[in-house]
């Protein structure tokens, strides 16, 4: 929820920090796309490691990228 939220927000979040709206439209291609390219390696860590550990790696890495 917390990832859909920053894509529907991202505009308005980055032009308040000071950037051009127009670039910061150019950033969900980018983030689409890492996505796309992290979305398998997410699936075989749910394969080996526990659920819970996952989650927590990955909110670990959320707060990293917002904070």
């Amino acid at each position: 929820m917390l990832v859909t939220m920053l894509h529907f927000y991202q505009v308005s979040i980055l032009t308040l920090q000071g950037i051009e709206a127009e670039s910061a439209a150019r950033v969900f291609p980018l983030s689409a796309l890492t996505r796309v390219l992290t979305m398998p390696l997410v699936g075989r860590m749910f394969d080996r490691f526990h659920t819970r550990f996952v989650f927590v790696a990955g909110l670990l890495v959320v707060a990293g990228a917002v904070g």
